[in-house]
């Protein structure tokens, strides 16, 4: 990505861009794709521009990549809060991101090396997959079996007085 980044000279390099990295599942290299640039501080990025390429090229897995044209690598709360977005969009349509890295022309940031996709995902509000929702059913179900249960021997206690 370091290459990328030094290919973009056309682009303002003072700028942030955003790249989608796509993968097949084999981790062979499907596409490297500029997504958006924005001003020095932050760039805009939409779910329906990421996941648009990752599907067309029928991509099994998804790396997002900006850069920091200041050079801190530490994520801001914005790229904290994309990256949590963007996990649960994947999650959903079986594109996951495996990771998302912040660049600068020396270093970089992995959230997967960092522990902190992970502790994102485990943490995240986001739950298109509806599991919750499932598990939320399934404890009904045994509820209402326990009340039943319940209705029944208070039943019964009342047809013994």
């Amino acid at each position: 990505m370091k290459e990328v980044l030094h290919r973009e000279t056309y682009l303002d390099l003072t700028k942030e861009h955003f790249w989608i990295v796509c993968l097949a599942q084999n981790n062979m290299l499907l596409l490297i794709e500029l997504v958006s640039f924005g001003s020095s501080r932050a760039t805009v990025v939409e779910p329906t521009e990421v996941f648009s390429f990752a599907l067309q090229k029928k991509a099994s897995k998804l790396i997002m990549v900006h850069n920091h044209p200041h050079g801190e690598l530490t994520p801001s709360f914005k790229d904290k809060e994309l990256i949590e977005r963007m996990a649960a969009i994947g999650a959903f349509v079986k594109v996951p991101v495996i990771d998302h890295l912040i660049i600068t022309d020396k270093k970089y940031f992995s959230f997967t090396d960092s522990g902190l996709l992970e502790k994102i995902v485990a943490e995240s509000h986001y739950d298109l997959t509806f599991s919750q929702i499932d598990k939320m059913k399934e404890r009904e179900k045994k509820f209402i079996k326990e009340i039943e249960r319940l209705k029944k021997i208070v039943s019964a206690i009342a047809k013994g007085k």
